[in-house]
C-alpha cells in the first residue's frame, strides 16, 4: 500500500474518511471516474459551467497539491533527485 511506502496519502482524504475503509477514498474514486469517462453522475447541468463540477475539480487540485508538497518535504530522495526511472532506490 502507498502509505506503507511512506507516501503522504492521508493528505488525499476527505473529512470522515479513513485508509482502513474498504471503499476507495473520494479522491481516488473521482480520479477513476474521470479517467474512465464515467462523469454523468458528477455533472448534472447541460450548460458549460457547473458549480458542482467546479467544487469537485478544485478539491482534487487542492488535495493533489497538498500531497505533492508533503511528499517533497518529507522525502530526501525526491529533494536530492535520487529517484531513477520513476522508482525509489533499493533499500
Amino acid at each position: 500500500m502507498a502509505a506503507g511506502e511512506g507516501l503522504p496519502v492521508r493528505s488525499l482524504l476527505s473529512e470522515g474518511e479513513s485508509l482502513e475503509d474498504e471503499k476507495p477514498v473520494r479522491f481516488v474514486e473521482r480520479r477513476n471516474k474521470v479517467a474512465h469517462r464515467e462523469i454523468s453522475d458528477m455533472i448534472k447541468d447541460i450548460v458549460d459551467y457547473d458549480p458542482k463540477a467546479e467544487v469537485e475539480a478544485l478539491d482534487q487540485l487542492k488535495k493533489g497539491d497538498r500531497f505533492i508538497v508533503e511528499w517533497f518535504n518529507t522525502a530526501p530522495d525526491v529533494q536530492e533527485c535520487h529517484i531513477q526511472n520513476y522508482r525509489w532506490p533499493d533499500r
